[in-house]
């Protein structure tokens, strides 16, 4: 997905830092996601594989707000975009052990 990537792309070249991205609508797209998550404190999150770079927005947001949140990645599909995740649930040993998971 275009957008997705851009929003990555604009964090990448930020060093991280949300409060540095630009255009603007960078900037508060990533501020209100981490701010969100930050509210929330999570121990945990666990969320479901969209394969979709919507996932490792989810991921580095979190990261970025939470570090010590653990991220859990649900698979409802194969194929996932794996990035910087604690521990992957599957449905079966199949899913588990699929080489897209690897």
């Amino acid at each position: 997905d275009g957008l997705n990537n851009y929003l990555l792309e604009a964090l990448a070249l930020s060093n991280n830092v949300p409060e540095n991205t630009s255009p603007p609508f960078v900037r508060r797209t990533w501020l209100h996601l981490v701010e969100n998550l930050r509210h929330l404190r999570p121990d945990v999150l666990v969320f479901a594989n969209a394969r979709d770079p919507s996932d490792l927005i989810l991921c580095r947001a979190a990261r970025l707000a939470v570090p010590s949140a653990k991220l859990v990645m649900e698979l409802p599909n194969l194929w996932p975009q794996l990035w910087d995740l604690d521990l992957i649930v599957a449905p079966s040993h199949y899913a588990a052990l699929h080489f897209s998971v690897q």
